[in-house]
């Protein structure tokens, strides 16, 4: 039985050895004219490389660091007035200093959810920029493919704990910088359009 398999893979792998011998020429692997166009990127150096990622992710930290500005203000406030409360713990009547501390433990909770809020904020913000930046490398990656005619583009993050298929690629099929090329250009004729 094992001899029959082994028979019938030989023939299988004859039958193929002849039909890729004696396929036309138009069809051949190596035929420049039907040959694929195959290009790989590295997803996270166009990213890197993206001159609008740095610039609408700075302008996110900057508005992130005037927002924790004012949180900061508000909790050293805060802080002070703890201090000025426990220093009159013992001058303030029982009542008073009970209201003063509830008054102190709402304000300190508003600012929780005040922190809170800014947070989720900064989080939808961040996300949008993203998504709007993903959107940029994606569109330059279909131009670039459709423009220069590439049949195939892959990712090749080269990254060893990244999903990427792309086990080896030579340099010579390395389109991101092309791709960061693209990006920019398209951007700072966006930045000169707006200036203007």
């Amino acid at each position: 039985m094992k001899s029959h398999t082994l028979l019938s893979g030989a023939a299988v792998a004859i039958a193929l050895t002849v039909a890729m011998y004696t396929l036309p020429h138009g069809h051949a692997q190596g035929d420049a004219a039907s040959a694929y166009k195959i290009g790989v990127v590295n997803g996270v150096a166009v990213f890197e490389g993206y001159q609008k990622q740095r610039d609408e992710l700075s302008g996110l930290r900057a508005d992130v660091e005037q927002k924790q500005a004012q949180i900061d203000t508000q909790l050293r406030a805060l802080d002070q007035e703890r201090e000025q409360l426990s220093a009159q713990r013992d001058s303030l009547p029982a009542e008073e200093f009970a209201r003063r501390r509830d008054d102190w433990e709402r304000k300190v909770s508003d600012l929780r959810l005040e922190s809170r809020r800014l947070q989720e904020e900064v989080d939808r913000a961040s996300s949008r920029v993203m998504e709007r930046l993903r959107e940029d490398i994606y569109s330059a990656i279909q131009t670039i493919g459709a423009r220069d005619n590439y049949h195939l583009i892959l990712d090749a993050d080269r990254n060893p704990m990244a999903q990427s298929n792309v086990l080896y690629h030579s340099a010579t099929l390395d389109l991101t910088q092309d791709v960061v090329d693209h990006l920019n250009a398209v951007y700072q004729q966006e930045r000169a359009g707006r200036s203007r």
